[in-house]
């Protein structure tokens, strides 16, 4: 196998898997690789069969890549004829290296992201609510005990000592 017939069924593995700037830029990488070994008076069979069978490296690779958390698997999603259909990927927005975040958004990711910030801010003010209840039930308990509950015993104590003591003379 040569560097080109190397490449090519490198590419075609990857293609289906992830973005096309990725895909890319693994290509170069090889192609780089194999450039450079060439340099040295290697030579091309040689150094694509030393690199290895191009199907498991573009398998490592897209494990790699799935598991870099840059990877969205789309799973099922319906298009306009209500048929369903595999999405593998999604498109990132951007280039890296453009001075944005570190961690690049999907395509269509603000709705997503949206969606989970929401989400997350639903939860946080359900929580706070149901303390708030908490403490307003807690609050109300104890005013109840020492206005109502705590006069009514004392007073009931009272009239039980005031009573034996009555009884005994």
């Amino acid at each position: 196998m040569n560097k080109e017939e190397f490449l090519k069924q490198l590419r075609e593995t990857l293609q289906d898997e992830m973005p096309s700037h990725i895909v890319d830029g693994h290509i170069k990488y090889y192609s780089d690789y194999i450039e450079s070994c060439k340099m040295k008076q290697e030579s091309e069979e040689n150094i694509v069969n030393q690199i290895g069978d191009p199907r498991l490296i573009a398998k490592t690779i897209i494990d790699t890549y799935k598991m870099s958390g840059r990877y969205k698997y789309g799973g099922w999603k319906q298009n306009r004829n209500n048929a369903y259909e595999e999405v593998k990927y999604e498109e990132y927005e951007g280039e890296e290296g453009t001075g944005r975040s570190s961690k690049p958004r999907a395509k269509g990711g603000s709705e997503i992201n949206k969606n989970r910030f929401f989400e997350r801010m639903r939860r946080i003010i359900t929580y706070v609510a149901f303390i708030l209840v908490l403490v307003i039930v807690i609050k109300f308990a104890v005013q109840l005990l020492f206005s109502v509950i705590l006069p009514i015993i004392l007073i009931y104590l009272l009239i039980k000592v005031f009573l034996g003591v009555w009884k005994r003379r």
